[in-house]
């Protein structure tokens, strides 16, 4: 059969641009500059959107994230194309402080109707936290030293420093410094007039809007800036100078003087950062703003506490010496006893050193001295010491006594009349807040404002209304309203709340201050001769003499005037309270509510 082949266009078939006559759909493609970025949860992080329109593409782009991780958004969450070339717009991707750390790979999806495109983002979410080597800390009024770490712990590449700061501070708390970009020691700062009490601090650390805290507990003491010893005496002005007057045989006074006393209170050349002070009966102890120890004086008990070998000063040729604590321990009090010494740490723990011969650095040895200090074994939450001829009291924070040393009047209050070498608990003795201890006894304040004593009784320095010495906690005599104590040899002293102040004991150098010769007094009686206006904020007391801190910053003294100790130029003594050629002296503040 003969085949005919006809013209397409015959056919009614008409082939129109073969592969080149469908036209192409409008399209786009995307970029992002940068693609990756860090943030810290609850942060943004903006890049650059280049969306290049193809093929006539416009209109209204709509941007989303697809399974995007815990809290990330993006913004804006659409964008308006027009025109042919390449367009720029900023997006910002979002976080939340719920986000989770790590590295994410966000999938951007940009849509208009059907047609879809995606772009990836890196984006590192990442975060540290904090912690504190210490939850708790001691400082003196006017301290400021680092005895903690703070330790910064990045996390999912967090890098760059953090923002160091309290969560609203009391007035006159500060910390340092002010970045860490590393775990490293923090400072923590205490101004003279901070009042003594607890504080709950919290310790901020911020990048951002990332913020991490820890809690710390500080403890502020009150620093003695009055003190009296054997037959000298001390008091300490504003930014840490220290004057003193009275004996000076071994050059306890810290400078030349040209007799062995001087009645004439002059600066210490050889102290002038002290923040805290006590006196012995021929040493002193200085406690300095940045946690260390300064002795003075007399060394036969190694009571100095600078290694082996007498090294006492003179009155022309006074000593100073630094008692070398373990590497990182800072010192929050100081005590003298008579012939021993006493530092308590930032951490509560407590060093001796000088005589031990009756077990009164609560070692748990007898050994005659210690001439460098060592650490009391098993003894720690300590707040306040105190120290008499041959025994040593210890205050914890929660309220309780302890007590080592020599006991043969009861001044231990064990209810027994046995030394014991380390420390023992005083018992059925609660809710004190400061002690103080004479030659053989001991007082104890506490917090309802009245008043115990124990131990040597035989001038009625108990106040209790008896000569009977007593191994056991007894109330003073019609005494309440009590604010603060200290005990002289054989007397004591207490301040009221009004700011007048009441003595008891022995009287045979007028150390009672009343006024009056009839020696001894078993009660407290009124110390006479505080100018009028004026009110105590705290005593001190020597072997005879007392000495109180009035709140302009004056001192006034009475008692034996022997050694000059009085310090109103004379050698006289006095029955009633007369100034000490002193002014300016650093009144500690009133304690916190």
């Amino acid at each position: 059969m003969k085949k005919f082949l006809l013209p397409l266009a015959a056919a009614g078939l008409v082939l129109i641009g073969c592969g080149t006559q469908s036209q192409s759909q409008p399209n786009f493609t995307l970029s992002l500059n940068p693609s990756s970025a860090s943030v810290s949860p609850g942060q943004s992080a903006s890049t650059t959107l280049t969306l290049t329109p193809q093929n006539g593409f416009s209109g209204t782009v709509n941007l989303s994230l697809q399974n995007p991780p815990e809290g990330v958004t993006v913004s804006p969450d659409t964008i308006q194309v027009n025109g042919t070339s390449p367009q720029n717009f900023t997006i910002t991707f979002n976080t939340t402080s719920s986000t989770p750390t790590g590295l994410s790979t966000l999938t951007l999806v940009a849509a208009q109707g059907s047609l879809s495109k995606t772009v990836s983002f890196e984006l590192a979410v990442t975060s540290f936290n904090i912690a504190l080597t210490r939850s708790s800390t001691l400082r003196a009024q006017g301290q400021s030293f680092s005895d903690f770490n703070l330790i910064l712990t990045p996390e999912a590449g967090f890098s760059g420093s953090v923002n160091l700061s309290l969560q609203s501070p009391p007035s006159g708390i500060s910390i340092s410094p002010a970045s860490l970009s590393a775990s490293g020691p923090v400072t923590l700062s205490v101004d003279r007039t901070v009042p003594e009490g607890v504080y709950n601090l919290i310790v901020q650390a911020s990048s951002g809007n990332l913020t991490r805290t820890a809690p710390l507990t500080l403890r502020v003491l009150r620093a003695n800036t009055l003190a009296a010893g054997g037959y000298f005496s001390t008091a300490i002005k504003p930014n840490g100078p220290v004057w003193s007057w009275g004996n000076n045989t071994y050059g306890q006074l810290g400078r030349v003087t040209t007799n062995t006393s001087d009645s004439t209170p002059t600066q210490a050349s050889l102290i002038n950062d002290a923040v805290s002070i006590s006196l012995g009966e021929y040493h002193a102890i200085a406690l300095t703003s940045d946690g260390r120890v300064v002795t003075l004086g007399r060394d036969d008990y190694g009571q100095l506490g600078d290694g082996p070998g007498d090294s006492s000063g003179t009155n022309s040729a006074p000593n100073r010496h630094e008692i070398t604590l373990p590497a990182g321990v800072k010192a929050v009090a100081v005590q003298a006893g008579r012939y021993h010494s006493l530092a308590l740490t930032s951490e509560g723990t407590v060093y001796a050193w000088g005589r031990n011969n009756v077990g009164q650095l609560g070692l748990g040895t007898t050994t005659a001295l210690q001439e460098s200090p060592a650490l009391i074994p098993g003894l720690s939450d300590v707040i306040a010491l105190a120290a008499g001829d041959d025994h040593t009291l210890a205050l914890k924070a929660d309220g309780s006594v302890w007590a080592w040393g020599d006991n043969p009047n009861g001044e231990l209050g064990t209810g027994d009349n046995t030394p014991y070498s380390v420390p023992t608990a005083v018992p059925n003795l609660t809710g004190v807040k400061s002690i103080a201890a004479g030659g053989n006894h001991s007082v104890a304040l506490l917090a309802d404002g009245t008043v115990r004593t124990w131990g040597f009784n035989n001038h009625g320095q108990l106040g209790n209304g008896s000569n009977t010495n007593s191994n056991v906690p007894v109330a003073v005599t019609g005494l309440t309203d009590v604010v603060g104590i200290a005990a002289g040899y054989e007397f004591t002293l207490a301040v009221l709340s009004d700011g007048s102040v009441k003595a008891w004991g022995h009287d045979d150098s007028f150390q009672l201050g009343n006024g009056a010769t009839t020696g001894d007094q078993t009660t407290p009686v009124d110390v006479q001769g505080i100018p009028a206006g004026r009110s105590v904020r705290s005593l001190a007391a020597g072997i005879f003499h007392a000495l109180a801190l009035l709140d302009d910053g004056s001192v006034v003294a009475w008692g034996s005037n022997v050694e000059g100790q009085l310090g109103d130029g004379t050698n006289n003594s006095s029955d009633t309270a007369k100034a000490v050629s002193i002014t300016g002296v650093q009144v500690p503040p009133n304690p916190a509510p």
